[in-house]
């Protein structure tokens, strides 16, 4: 993630206006991530950072092919599951990355997708608090 705001490795609460560089950094390296990963830009994308969480919000990110298999309960499932797996590399790609900007280990995290939806939740809670 290239750092235009501040990183936060002296363990000091976040700044309001600190927090929302990060905010934008954290949401365009996504966007840009996942491109990258998959070839296709995310519609909308939301981050936000309070106390000890990372809540990062995206809609519009299912291929057309995924998209045409989540139309019966049985593709859903192979969406969730399939999109799941993925979440898990997206973690393990960018949680040292998290870890450095915030000056934080990450304590615990988890996702949910809703594919009949195009929408996934991201939360991830760091080891301390970063903002009031």
């Amino acid at each position: 993630m290239k750092s235009t705001a501040v990183s936060n490795n002296d363990h000091s609460i976040l700044s309001d206006q600190e927090r929302k560089n990060i905010q934008i950094e954290i949401n365009n390296y996504l966007v840009q991530y996942f491109e990258k990963k998959t070839g296709k830009g995310i519609s909308t994308i939301k981050v936000d950072l309070y106390k000890e969480m990372l809540l990062i919000r995206i809609e519009g990110f299912l291929t057309d092919s995924e998209k045409s298999i989540a139309v019966t309960p049985a593709g859903i499932d192979t969406i969730r599951i399939s999109r799941a797996q993925a979440a898990r590399q997206n973690i393990l790609d960018n949680i040292d990355i998290l870890e450095k900007k915030l000056g934080a280990k990450v304590f615990y995290q988890t996702y949910d997708i809703d594919p009949e939806k195009d929408f996934a939740t991201y939360l991830i809670i760091f080891d301390r608090i970063l903002t009031d």
